[in-house]
C-alpha cells in the first residue's frame, strides 16, 4: 500500500495539472490502495442505477467519464451488453484501463482517450447512447460546468448517471445548475438517488460513512 497517497491528497487538488501528477503517483497502486483497502463500492452502484434504467439499443456504446482504473468499466460490462468508451486525464491510470479484460479475454474499453472534461472534446455531440461517471465530481476534481458537455455527448433520450459526491453537490451548488438546464430544456427532471460510496463492513476510515448522489437525466431534443 502507498502510504504516502489518500482521499486527503484527492479532495485537495486545485487544478487539472494537480490531478495529472497525482494520479501518475498513484496509478499503480491505486486500486489496492483505495478499492480495495477503503471498501470502495461507488462504482457499483452509480453502474447499476445506470443499468436499471437503461433503455439502449445492446449495440450503443457508452462512455465511462473519469474511467481511471477501469473499475467502472468492468462493472458496466457485466450487467450490460454495449460496447464502452473510456476518457481520463491521466495517461498512466489509462494505461490500467487499457489492461482490462472480459472473462473472454476481449477488452473491457473498445477505445480510451486522454482529455480534459473541463475543455473542449473532440467526440461529435450524440456519439453514446449513454454516459456514466463514478469519481470525478468530487472535491479537488470537476464541478458542475461540466455537465453540459457531457450531455453533449449522448443522443437525445439516452441516459447519463453522474455520480456526485453529496456534500460536494451542496458545497458546488450542482442543484441549481441541473435546474437552469431542466428550465432551458436541455434534459429532463433529473432523479437524484443516494447511495453508499463505502462498505463499511470491509473498511473503517473517516470517510466510510461518505454518500453520494447518482444524477440520472436524459438529453432532450
Amino acid at each position: 500500500m502507498n502510504d504516502d497517497i489518500g482521499l486527503h491528497d484527492a479532495y485537495s487538488l486545485k487544478s487539472a495539472s494537480d490531478v495529472k501528477r497525482l494520479y501518475s503517483r498513484w496509478a499503480d497502486t491505486f486500486e489496492e490502495d483505495f478499492i480495495v483497502e477503503h471498501g470502495y463500492v461507488y462504482h457499483r452502484h452509480v453502474v447499476e442505477e445506470f443499468t436499471r434504467r437503461a433503455d439502449l439499443d445492446p449495440t450503443e456504446a457508452i462512455l465511462d467519464v473519469g474511467c481511471g482504473t477501469g473499475v467502472g468499466g468492468v462493472e458496466l460490462r457485466r450487467r450490460g451488453p454495449w460496447p464502452v468508451d473510456g476518457l481520463d486525464l491521466s495517461p498512466e491510470m489509462l494505461a490500467k484501463a487499457t489492461d482490462k479484460v472480459d472473462g473472454a479475454g476481449t477488452p473491457i474499453y473498445r477505445h480510451l482517450f486522454e482529455a480534459n472534461v473541463l475543455e473542449p472534446l473532440n467526440i461529435g455531440d450524440g456519439s453514446y447512447g449513454g454516459v456514466i461517471s463514478i469519481g470525478t465530481f468530487t472535491h479537488g476534481h470537476v464541478g458542475p460546468d461540466a455537465i453540459d458537455q457531457l450531455v453533449s455527448l449522448v443522443r437525445p433520450g439516452g441516459l447519463l448517471s453522474i455520480g456526485i459526491n453529496e456534500a460536494f453537490f451542496a458545497k458546488a451548488d450542482f442543484g441549481t445548475h441541473l435546474e437552469r438546464l431542466v428550465s432551458a430544456r436541455f434534459i429532463t427532471e433529473p432523479e437524484l438517488v443516494q447511495v453508499p460510496m463505502y462498505d463499511p463492513a470491509v473498511a473503517e476510515h473517516d470517510h466510510v460513512d461518505d454518500t453520494g448522489l447518482v444524477a440520472l437525466f436524459s438529453p432532450l431534443e
